[in-house]
């Protein structure tokens, strides 16, 4: 078996370079995939010429959602179809940042405090065994403000689809691939600490701090953690869904997968940045502390010799238009407030609050081209301010490249990352299948759209996916089309709860 994994895997590296599509692209032309035409629904802002031609005239970027909320009014609200209005869409890495916000509550309770150490919370849980081993807790160093920060030093290798072969991202492999079989937090724990590295020495975007902050406080404070959800959403009167990692084939033992998948209505979205621009407060009641909102919006200071990978500011989880001067970052939006906060997802999803503005912006998109690269909070919040008057319409429209981030990470990753490359590459048709298999999942279940959009919508992505409905009732086969592999699908099931921010899309089989 061990043999034909190999011989798998030395046919599909000759495909790795070039991403899904290429090569096999051309040698196996897709069939035409179902027609995502629609007619797109205003239901305020038809006439908003700023925004209109920003968020709406781009070919290589796809709005889905827009709510601009300026004071008590939302003075824009879009839908590329009508039937979005009302749907739980994947946010991405939003996630991280509203669950950042969330354990502000248990902050606020004295019931966690960011310098509890990881390692020992996961020594009574179903991580146990995997914690004992791992090199990341061979001592007590690594903190829960290290993971909320994004500062762990862990050698972990946050890269997408367009940075070539997935086998080597490790937020791909946890999210598609090994962590389907293995759980997301026993993945992260088989990565070791960067070379000579430790947690405060550096910052660096990690989906795996993320995992690993949402698993520790889950092994140390289970109670107080299932209800953490429940409790949110009720007195925030939301609908956030945090899609889960299951370990076993029971589905309660499952850990909220923080980093990626959090499916929400774009409204509630919308009530998020209203509780910031709030000071914490919604109808009255104190759902997390202004100190605790301090602490996520202060940029993380390092020890000396800490390195950012990217002109970005990040407090704790959140983007931050704060310079750092002992980093030699400027303020990242200068054509912004200073008080202006972000929270980013992937293909340009966006929750924007600029409080001397008293405005919270929400944005769902679908920005797959992979040379413009996704829109940027900066990008929004331009345009936004050009509509409502805060921007003169004679100010030239800024430079927002993508290059200037992409150079600075990619120069990161080569200095910090090295050993990375020397790791046996995943096939692309574990990835690719496990990539089409949640998304259509939580297209036709979670946002509950018709099975023929989700399918365009995955087809979209890349040519070489597709979905089928699965074997059984409430479940969706995702396949890597054009690899003539013998094991190149996934599937993911629906799970349904009373509690509909407890449903979720659970992957199963699939990889070799």
């Amino acid at each position: 078996m061990k043999k034909t994994r190999w011989l798998y895997l030395s046919i599909v590296v000759a495909f790795t370079s070039l991403g899904f599509v290429s090569t096999c692209e051309k040698l196996y032309p897709s069939k035409t995939p179902p027609s995502l035409d629609t007619e797109p629904f205003f239901k305020v802002g038809k006439n908003a010429k700023s925004l209109n031609q920003y968020l709406l005239s781009q070919k290589n970027r796809q709005t889905d959602v827009a709510l601009v909320k300026v004071g008590q009014e939302i003075i824009y609200e879009y839908y590329e179809r009508k039937e979005l209005e009302n749907k739980r869409m994947l946010a991405w890495s939003i996630g991280k940042s509203v669950f950042n916000l969330m354990i502000g509550r248990l902050v606020d309770k004295n019931i966690i405090n960011m310098d509890m150490e990881v390692c020992p919370l996961l020594k009574n849980s179903t991580f146990a065994k995997s914690a004992k081993n791992s090199k990341i807790c061979k001592n007590d160093l690594l903190k829960l403000k290290h993971l909320a920060s994004f500062s762990s030093a862990i050698d972990w290798r946050e890269n997408y689809e367009e940075d070539g072969n997935p086998g080597q991202s490790s937020v791909q492999t946890m999210l598609f691939a090994d962590g389907v079989e293995d759980g997301v937090i026993k993945h992260v724990l088989k990565h070791d600490y960067l070379p000579n590295k430790g947690p405060g020495d550096l910052m660096s975007y990690s989906s795996g701090d993320s995992i690993l902050l949402s698993g520790a406080i889950q092994s140390g404070f289970k109670k107080e953690y299932d209800q953490l959800l429940r409790d949110f959403n009720g007195k925030l009167e939301t609908e956030i869904n945090f899609g889960r990692s299951v370990w076993n084939e029971k589905a309660e033992q499952s850990v909220l997968v923080s980093s990626s998948f959090l499916h929400i209505k774009p409204m509630d979205l919308l009530k998020i940045g209203n509780l910031i621009l709030n000071q914490g407060k919604s109808n009255d009641q104190q759902i997390v502390s202004k100190q605790w909102l301090n602490k996520l919006f202060t940029p993380y200071k390092s020890q000396e010799n800490m390195v950012v990978p990217s002109p970005a500011t990040i407090g704790l989880g959140w983007y931050v238009n704060k310079s750092v001067d002992a980093n030699n970052i400027a303020k990242p939006w200068p054509f912004l407030p200073a008080g202006a906060v972000a929270a980013l997802g992937h293909w340009g999803q966006i929750l924007l609050v600029v409080p001397s503005w008293d405005l919270v912006a929400v944005r769902f998109g679908f920005d797959l081209d992979k040379k413009a690269g996704s829109m940027r909070a900066g990008e929004f919040g331009w345009a936004i301010g050009r509509q409502i008057g805060k921007i003169p319409l004679t100010d030239v429209e800024p430079i927002f490249s993508k290059s200037s981030m992409d150079s600075a990470k990619n120069i990161f990753d080569r200095k910090h990352f090295s050993n990375f490359k020397s790791r046996a590459p995943i096939a692309l048709g574990a990835v690719g299948s496990g990539v089409a298999s949640y998304l259509g999942c939580a297209c036709h279940f979670i946002a509950e759209m018709p099975f023929d959009y989700c399918a365009a919508r995955v087809n979209k992505i890349d040519p070489v996916l597709s979905i089928k409905k699965g074997p059984w009732p409430n479940t969706v086969t995702g396949k890597v089309t054009k690899f003539m592999l013998p094991i190149d699908s996934m599937v993911a099931a629906f799970d349904k709860k009373t509690d509909s921010s407890r449903d979720h899309c659970i992957m199963e089989g699939g990889g070799f």
